[in-house]
């Protein structure tokens, strides 16, 4: 693939590199990216289904950023699926800092989670958490799942699917590893007192902050 991207600004650079840097740290090898207009979203699934029988959610977390306004020839349209490293080591390149472009990797084979997009319209609003019960819960969840750890692997990866999947008691419709991907990907930070917009459309549900969003389809 020789497609060449190019962003708005170099804070536009830098939001995009940080968000892949913690998408990274938890494990997310894959990123997608999807362009609308003159939008660019990175996508990660931060926990995964495991097979088609498994019935604990997909969470993914979605960062948006801007792209140059340029002519359609010279902006591409994206829908690829690459290493997040790779993508991690293009951004870091000088031209990328200098220019604010940046070629695409090498597309990777689809995945089941990067083939299921969710809805552009039609989100109806639930309800809003407090970024503190997000890092709260987060919190929790990761000392729960840190205190398997020693126990096997089997028990550990039953331990994380239980505590992850686990809906907050304030609002059941959400599972704890919204409130996980949140976290881990800086969109909800400790002693922010933000509001987070929770968002429904059919299986899908949606945690909206001003850092970023995090969608969960069952």
């Amino acid at each position: 693939m020789s497609d060449t991207l190019t962003l708005a600004s170099a804070h536009d650079v830098a939001d995009l590199q940080t968000f892949l840097q913690r998408a990274d740290r938890l494990g997310c090898t894959l990123t997608r990216l999807t362009s609308s207009g003159n939008f660019l979203a990175a996508i990660v699934c931060v926990l995964e289904k495991q097979g088609l029988l498994d019935t604990h959610p997909n969470v993914l977390g979605m960062r948006v950023v801007e792209m140059a306004a340029t002519d359609a020839a010279s902006q591409p349209t994206v829908d690829a699926l690459a290493e997040t490293r790779a993508l991690l080591d293009r951004l870091a390149r000088p031209s990328a800092l200098v220019e604010l472009s940046f070629e695409l990797p090498v597309g990777q084979p689809r995945v089941p989670w990067a083939g299921i997009s969710p809805p552009h319209t039609e989100w109806q609003l639930v309800g809003t958490l407090s970024s503190a019960e997000f890092v709260a819960t987060a919190r929790t969840g990761i000392d729960e799942v840190a205190a398997a750890n020693g126990l096997g692997t089997n028990i550990v990866t039953e331990v994380r699917r239980t505590v992850w999947s686990r809906p907050l008691e304030s609002m059941p419709s959400v599972v704890s590893g919204m409130a996980f991907a949140a976290f881990g990907l800086g969109f909800v930070v400790e002693g922010d007192d933000t509001s987070v917009r929770i968002t429904s459309n059919g299986a899908w549900m949606r945690a909206t902050t001003s850092r970023g969003e995090v969608l969960s389809r069952a």
